[in-house]
């Protein structure tokens, strides 16, 4: 094995919560008399922390950036799980880590209900050694935090895998290799831009990357 330890985002690396997420943002946006563009790109909303996103994506102020992310806080906890999925292989992987000794850290922008409740929901608690959850932080730069508590828990050399340009700057400037999956909400050249030591479409190609004996 390459790493020790693997950090995973949840979000567009082990969770395909899309529908859910646009469901929910589309009725919070209405509380404030705002939609959904027609063409926008949501993977720029599911990128950043919540707040970030209400703020710089659709034009509501700091302050009512802060009561909308509550809304969507509240409503994502009655009707934002029901149609989230885990992506293909995604447990397979998380159960072959583990039995080959792996650490396996979560690292993730959600808050500590919210992955809570997709760690129960997904039977995922047996599979993971720590789970790092934003501390509200409305910044987008927040995953350096979130990558860094992941890593006090972490056995070195660890790895970084995500799906955004957020992943892969926490994990750069927290001093560890970035590995991307192109089937989140990032772009494929932006991750490679990133800096990502890889890139893969698939949990078949991650798998092949992480159990390849060490360099």
């Amino acid at each position: 094995m390459k790493y020790r330890t693997v950090i995973f985002d949840i979000d567009g690396t082990l969770l395909n919560a899309e529908s859910g997420v646009t469901r929910v943002l589309e009725y919070t946006l209405r509380r404030f008399g705002k939609g959904i563009p027609e063409n926008f790109d949501k993977r720029r909303f599911l990128a950043p922390s919540m707040n970030y996103s209400l703020h710089h994506f659709f034009g509501l102020m700091p302050e009512e950036a802060d009561a909308a992310a509550g809304i969507y806080r509240a409503r994502y906890s009655e009707d934002g799980f029901s149609d989230t999925t885990l992506f293909p292989g995604a447990r397979e992987l998380l159960t072959d880590l583990k039995a080959a000794g792996v650490k396996i850290v979560i690292a993730t922008a959600r808050n500590a209900f919210s992955t809570g409740v997709i760690i129960e929901k997904y039977g995922l608690s047996g599979l993971t050694d720590y789970v790092a959850v934003s501390d509200g932080n409305p910044e987008c730069n927040s995953k350096y935090v979130i990558i860094k508590e992941a890593l006090a828990e972490a056995i070195m050399p660890a790895v970084m895998v995500g799906d955004t340009i957020l992943d892969a700057a926490g994990a750069r400037d927290n001093k560890i290799p970035f590995v991307g999956m192109t089937y989140g909400y990032g772009m494929p050249n932006e991750l490679s831009a990133a800096g990502a030591i890889g890139l893969f479409s698939s949990m078949d190609g991650l798998r092949g990357f992480l159990f390849e004996e060490p360099f």
